[in-house]
């Protein structure tokens, strides 16, 4: 299968390492031609000397060809232009995005039909070292790297299986349902300045958030735990996880600023009238610098 998988950050270089070895893909981005040292599974640290090198391409070059898929790694509104030749030109081709913001899927929808579009959550943590390091990459013990929906989620899976790395097909309201979970979480953090133990300490405005975002997405949360229970959870999460997890989160969902907030921003307009703990994220996010 040819494979095209748009943009060379740490996510692509993930899913361009684990399928490249069964299947023909290419990496390509808007800052053109280059080499980025391939990906590696952070419990095997041996690994680290052995990551692939991994050729980009320029995106404007590589949307002239010819592709079994192309996958979008970052927000769709920021390759539209891509994913409209390539729809146009080639009929048959599968487009997935790992973004789970709901206008972004159904703006992807928009473009290319329902019956090509799959949507890939990572399951995965990736965390890009020195040039010379690669992209170091934690699963979760019997979790799998990704999780497929969609009317062609069938055949991406088998893409993974192939390459020897374990993936599931899911709905996608449970995909939804998950980042409508974990996401106003990231939102409070990043108002924190990054601090995942203040986090911990006060974790109730971000579980009322969560509420409120999975009912919009139609996933309510019958029952929350209470309180306490989901700061021992956070408190314990930097311990699981094989890297400094306090830093990558800081810096990660800083970066990530303006998705977070297109994601609140949705589920706000779902929910209508009953998310004012969403909307009181929103604006402190929003003035927090």
């Amino acid at each position: 299968m040819r494979i095209l998988i748009v943009g060379a950050g740490a996510v692509g270089t993930v899913l361009a390492t684990t399928l490249g070895g069964s299947h023909d893909i290419v990496l390509g981005s808007r800052r053109g031609p280059m080499q980025v040292h391939g990906a590696f599974p952070l419990s095997r640290r041996s690994a680290r000397a052995d990551a692939a090198v991994v050729t980009t391409r320029a995106l404007d070059d590589v949307a002239e060809g010819h592709w079994d898929a192309v996958i979008l790694t970052g927000a769709v509104s920021e390759t539209e232009d891509v994913v409209a030749h390539i729809s146009a030109a080639h009929p048959a081709p599968l487009f997935g995005t790992v973004s789970q913001v709901p206008s972004e899927i159904r703006r992807l929808r928009s473009l290319v039909g329902a019956e090509r579009l799959v949507v890939l959550a990572p399951g995965f943590l990736a965390v890009r070292g020195e040039s010379s390091a690669g992209t170091g990459y934690w699963v979760p013990p019997r979790s799998p790297l990704v999780t497929v929906s969609g009317a062609g989620a069938g055949t991406v899976r088998t893409w993974f299986t192939q390459a020897g790395t374990r993936a599931k097909v899911g709905e996608l309201r449970d995909i939804l349902a998950q980042a409508a979970l974990t996401m106003p979480f990231m939102a409070e953090l990043t108002i924190l300045g990054g601090d995942w133990d203040r986090l911990a300490r006060q974790p109730g405005r971000a579980l009322a958030g969560a509420r409120e975002a999975r009912a919009a997405v139609g996933a309510p949360i019958r029952v929350a735990p209470p309180t306490w229970t989901v700061g021992l959870a956070l408190r314990a999460v930097p311990t699981l996880v094989p890297f400094d997890f306090r830093t990558y989160a800081a810096e990660h969902f800083a970066r990530q600023r303006r998705q977070t907030e297109t994601l609140l921003e949705d589920w706000i307009e779902a929910g209508s009238a009953t998310t004012p703990v969403l909307a009181e994220l929103l604006v402190e996010s929003r003035t927090t610098t």
